[in-house]
């Protein structure tokens, strides 16, 4: 008789943290350094970020990664509790994820942008939401508030580690597999 070695299943563990590596609980947007003392009210044109975050992997596996906005929160397209006479919004907010404050950093829209961190590390980058009311936002829009939005992290494992064939054994793998934090905003 012989014995096989031990068998253990990886872990996928996601997390959404400051500089500290310490878990964020919500993000809020910011202003520009002249206007801090000023309500953030949102109006055609404007673009606002977020404070800075990182990702932290905090199991064994290597992930992927991607964020969604108000994913639970939608109904009939709209967040609930804020769409007023059919107008939400989310209709005339978009949103994209961005590594730099610069006001024409990269911005990738967040629908279509992926990460990827190897187990046990947490991102280089600083990622910051920005959003950007757009310009053909009219009257409709004015006086609505749109509570309880929230940003969902996503993660699956990546295709880096190897089983006895390669690494593409999970190339197929789809979101979501952890459902990693739920900022409100």
């Amino acid at each position: 008789s012989t014995s096989v070695n031990k068998i253990q299943s990886g872990k996928l563990d996601v997390d959404i943290v400051d500089a500290n590596n310490v878990h964020i609980d919500t993000l809020n947007f910011i202003k520009a350094e002249g206007g801090k003392d000023e309500a953030i009210l949102w109006e055609p044109g404007c673009r606002y970020l977020t404070e800075g975050f990182r990702i932290a992997n905090k199991g064994n596996l290597a992930l992927k990664w991607k964020a969604e906005i108000n994913k639970d929160n939608i109904v009939d397209g709209k967040a609930a509790p804020t769409a007023k006479d059919g107008k939400s919004l989310l209709d005339v907010i978009e949103f994209y994820v961005v590594t730099g404050t610069d006001e024409n950093a990269e911005a990738v829209a967040i629908e279509k942008f992926k990460g990827n961190l190897e187990a046990n590390k947490t991102s280089d980058d600083v990622y910051y939401i920005k959003g950007v009311m757009k310009t053909s936002a009219g009257n409709d829009y004015q006086n609505l508030t749109l509570d309880g939005i929230t940003i969902t992290v996503y993660a699956t494992q990546d295709t880096v580690e190897n089983d006895s064939f390669g690494n593409t054994y999970d190339k197929d793998a789809t979101y979501p597999v952890t459902d990693a934090a739920s900022i409100a905003n």
